[in-house]
């Protein structure tokens, strides 16, 4: 089935766009076996786009201590010249 393998494509590839398009236009499945095989790529999908968000948490934390180190430093930096 076209679908299943333009899924696989777009899992492997992580395109999140393409993944979403595809969830929204999942077929009607002509056996069982296509659809347990749609159910594990759905949970394989989830499973990446947790992580990335997990990792874009992450990500956005060490930005966070990163600018509130910076933002530290300039000040002490500024009250030491004008002191």
């Amino acid at each position: 089935m076209q679908w299943l393998k333009s899924f696989k494509i777009a899992l492997i590839e992580e395109n999140e766009k393409k993944l979403k398009e595809l969830i929204e236009t999942i077929p009607a499945f002509e056996n069982i076996d296509e659809m347990k095989e749609a159910f594990a790529l759905i949970s394989q999908a989830i499973l990446m786009l947790k992580e990335k968000r997990e990792k874009i948490k992450k990500d956005i934390n060490k930005l966070n201590k990163a600018k509130a180190f910076l933002t530290s430093y300039s000040f002490k930096s500024s009250y030491e010249i004008f002191s």
